[in-house]
């Protein structure tokens, strides 16, 4: 029964992958939404063919260990889980690298435009 889930599963995370870890105009770390909501509507799409499975699971006498719609969302949230390890959180641990070293060089020149009165001023 989980070859079932994992077999509709895998369509769905190749078009999450597809539309988020691409390059494609749906690719952005900041939209976020758009990768979640795209996979919450997957969900609720194929959930119905898994409650349609489910009395085959309880046929043997398996429902207390596979629920099947339950097993399938959390395919769904393992494939989520996935594009944003692979794809999102690296390009944006690079953004916050280069806005960190960016602020490490544009902040001290701050301090010597800014006049000193202001900063003993900040100060007290």
């Amino acid at each position: 029964m989980l070859e079932v889930v994992q077999t509709i599963t895998e369509p769905l995370l190749a078009k999450l992958r597809f539309h988020f870890a691409s390059g494609r105009p749906t690719d952005r770390i900041d939209q976020p939404d758009w990768l979640f909501d795209t996979a919450a509507k997957a969900t609720q799409e194929n959930l119905e063919a898994f409650k349609v499975l489910q009395p085959a699971v309880e046929q043997h006498g398996l429902e207390r260990v596979f629920y099947l719609p339950f097993k399938f969302a959390r395919a769904m949230h393992a494939a989520v889980q996935t594009v944003l390890k692979e794809h999102v959180l690296p390009r944006l641990a690079q953004q916050v690298q280069v806005h960190q070293l960016a602020c490490m060089f544009v902040c001290p020149v701050t301090l010597w435009i800014v006049p000193k009165s202001y900063h003993v001023a900040t100060s007290m």
